[in-house]
């Protein structure tokens, strides 16, 4: 999982899975791993509420503030890209799942003395995001 210059990483699940599928998976992950959830929002929901429609995408924020806090004490700035979220979407290509490397929002700020926090805030995502795509340690798709 390479991390191009705008910082999002991605996983795309099996073909077979769908939205909600890989949807209960990611959240029992993070339930698993006991990570407070601060926020879900459903923007295809919201869409539909307003008379449009759109691809199915959820957004799940969450985090330790033990955690973050490190980083935002060194860079209060770094408040803007956490806690940490996740996207959840229908492509053409089948659900992927996203979110920002949390090594990358580091770099971003100017954080240094904490990048080894990003880094394993960055470990967390992926393992995260392999749970709910049902990939193996290293086999995650773009």
């Amino acid at each position: 999982m390479n991390t191009p210059d705008n910082g999002l990483q991605r996983v795309l699940a099996a073909p077979q899975d769908d939205l909600e599928t890989v949807w209960k998976r990611l959240l029992t992950a993070i339930e698993s791993a006991k990570i407070p959830v601060f926020s879900i929002v459903d923007h295809k929901q919201n869409a539909v509420e307003a008379g449009l429609d759109m691809a199915g995408a959820r957004v799940i924020t969450f985090g330790n503030p033990a955690v973050g806090t490190a980083l935002m004490l060194e860079a209060p700035e770094a408040a803007l890209d956490l806690p940490l979220r996740m996207l959840t979407v229908e492509t053409p290509q089948g659900v992927c799942l996203l979110w920002n490397d949390p090594a990358w929002i580091a770099s971003r700020h100017g954080i240094v003395k904490n990048a080894d926090v990003a880094q394993k805030m960055q470990n967390l995502m992926e393992r995260l995001a392999r749970k709910a795509a049902q990939h193996q340690a290293g086999a995650g798709g773009q």
